[in-house]
């Protein structure tokens, strides 16, 4: 089951599933969430998160991977490397997410 979410809502409304099992699993890792505290004070590129937590750059590019599934983060931008490599630019989502059980409609948790 998607999500309910509507680009111009700041609300994410999860109900019980697969879905809110992806978010609830990457915030459980401490990495994923220092990953995506970093990404609340400025957008930035896996290659600059690694170099801030001292981490493996495939450790950090696994964490926004995981990130990015659970709808947490997105990629707000790409830019060119000198070398002429694509680097994504990440920031995270900017809504409140709920979980709520699997019968219960956005209406109802709005009133």
């Amino acid at each position: 089951m998607q999500p309910d979410e509507d680009a111009d809502e700041k609300v994410l409304i999860l109900p019980l599933g697969e879905e809110s099992k992806k978010v609830t699993k990457v915030l459980s890792n401490d990495s994923a969430r220092q990953v995506l505290e970093m990404l609340a004070d400025k957008p930035m590129s896996a290659s600059d998160i690694a170099e801030e937590l001292e981490i493996p750059l495939t450790t950090a590019k696994y964490n926004l991977d995981a990130l990015i599934e659970s709808g947490l983060i997105k990629v707000k931008e790409t830019k060119w490397s000198v070398k002429g490599r694509k680097i994504k630019i990440y920031a995270p989502i900017r809504k409140l997410i709920v979980v709520v059980p699997d019968k219960t409609d956005k209406k109802s948790v709005a009133d």
